[in-house]
């Protein structure tokens, strides 16, 4: 048995239902890098990886809904460099919880639900990858099941934000 068992490390394979031909393909490499840290067993690398890819992803979605919906302010939250991804995620979920928003995400076949997992999902992966920080090295210790949890979950929550992104 390997410490791979269970999960794909094939990126094309592995996000199955997510739209790789329109996927940024910083996003995609993140993902690979992910995968291959993964398959190495360097899990903390991995959750680092997954992390950027997972970031970039609500950068491209917050940025396609600010514009989609003409809201100047999240138009230049997403454009600014050092606002926080946790202030990104949070003022794109509250856009998106709003009428426009909901017309939105209605035209995506989703509900604001499927967004607060994402954001939800997107918190804990923060938590972990954070660990890397010197003050917050010893909350946190990278396992092979703790990253497959986050891994396993990364094609839902990335294919909701694409398909969020895309409409």
């Amino acid at each position: 048995m390997t410490p791979l068992d269970g999960i794909t490390t094939d990126p094309d394979i592995f996000l199955d239902g997510v739209n790789c031909k329109k996927l940024h393909p910083g996003i995609h490499e993140a993902i690979v890098q992910s995968l291959d840290c993964f398959r190495n067993g360097l899990y903390m690398p991995a959750t680092a990886m997954l992390a950027a890819a997972t970031e970039a992803t609500w950068t491209e979605c917050g940025t396609a809904v600010a514009t989609k919906l003409g809201i100047a302010a999240l138009e230049n939250l997403f454009a600014d460099s050092y606002a926080s991804i946790s202030r990104k995620v949070a003022d794109l979920s509250t856009a998106l919880d709003q009428q426009n928003g909901r017309a939105l995400l209605k035209s995506a076949g989703l509900s604001i639900a499927k967004v607060r997992e994402a954001e939800v999902w997107t918190g804990v992966l923060r938590d972990r990858r954070n660990a890397l920080h010197w003050t917050k090295a010893k909350s946190f210790i990278a396992d092979h099941s703790e990253t497959a949890t986050l891994l396993i979950a990364a094609p839902l929550h990335i294919g909701t934000l694409e398909a969020i992104r895309l409409c």
